[in-house]
């Protein structure tokens, strides 16, 4: 899959893409990861100040600055464990962000609470008879949705760690996290399956769940998500990225970013747990339910020609 910055929606009257910024402290830098957020250079700068106040163990101002003062600057030096901080400018490929609030810790658990009581999937995916077979309108969607939540939200505690693993490798979001952060409290919304949870596993299983979110909303047609960040320059759009490849530095003229191709092996892999999961509770699966849609949209095709 190529990601091309031609496509991208984000951009001024003139056509012409819009530079974002992006601040973060790092002594050696790769690529974005997925889920990174971008917004304006005043935001980002903001940003930039939420680190340097943390740095150095003081309470923030009420009102941030947006630029580090001399005196702090000389104090941020001496911290010789604190790594430099910086402001990257991009412009990103997006044409279909999710709209949503800014969840501001933007974590997992904000993250099952968004998608279990907000975001409403696309209804021409249900089927005709999943509809009829409700007393309620929209019984079947929310039948449906609940499915969706527990299997990218809290299925992924349940897996084994080669299950985990083969999952993340079979994806191009993430690569397999190196170190093991044994989280000090679950979060409430995995009651349901915490006697499966293995903290161990933790930091593996949440970035599963992430990827399955992303791929989920990816099969929806979106790329990303935009929220009106009540934090950092209050009241602008912030964006935040699913894949690394969205994002082009905006001092290289590079237009185009391939995606690593998955093995048909992968795919199988990717589709099987899924399949398997909804098999389970005796419904169709989402990658099901798309390949039902785009074939009923041949079919008209085929038949109004």
């Amino acid at each position: 899959m190529k990601i091309k910055l031609k496509n991208t929606k984000l951009v001024d009257a003139d056509k012409n893409p819009i530079r974002f910024f992006h601040a973060t402290p790092c002594e050696k830098f790769e690529r974005f990861l997925p889920l990174s957020h971008f917004g304006t250079s005043k935001a980002a700068n903001q940003r930039a100040m939420h680190f340097v106040y943390e740095a150095l163990g003081m309470k923030e101002p009420n009102v941030c600055p947006e630029e580090v003062s001399p005196n702090l600057a000389k104090k941020l030096a001496k911290q010789s464990t604190v790594p430099p901080l910086r402001i990257f400018p991009v412009y990103l490929a997006m044409k279909s962000p999710v709209v949503m609030p800014d969840l501001t810790l933007h974590d997992l658990a904000q993250y099952y609470h968004w998608f279990s009581r907000k975001y409403v999937p696309k209804t021409k995916y249900l089927t005709r008879n999943e509809w009829l077979e409700g007393t309620v309108v929209g019984q079947a969607r929310i039948k449906y949705k609940n499915l969706l939540s527990d299997f990218i939200f809290l299925d992924p505690f349940t897996r084994s760690e080669a299950d985990l693993k083969k999952e993340l490798e079979a994806e191009s979001f993430y690569s397999v996290p190196t170190k093991t952060e044994i989280p000090n409290h679950v979060p409430v919304f995995l009651g349901p399956v915490l006697p499966k949870v293995d903290r161990h596993l933790y930091p593996l299983a949440e970035k599963v769940a992430f990827q399955r979110m992303m791929r989920y909303l990816e099969g929806e047609g979106h790329d990303g998500f935009s929220y009106q960040n009540e934090c950092e320059d209050e009241g602008q759009k912030s964006y935040i990225i699913f894949r690394p490849e969205q994002v082009f530095n905006a001092l290289d003229k590079t237009q185009e970013h391939v995606v690593p191709e998955q093995t048909p092996e992968q795919k199988a892999f990717l589709l099987n747990v899924e399949l398997n999961f909804f098999a389970a509770h005796d419904t169709l699966s989402p990658s099901q339910r798309i390949q039902n849609h785009s074939q009923k949209l041949k079919t008209r095709n085929a038949m109004s020609k």
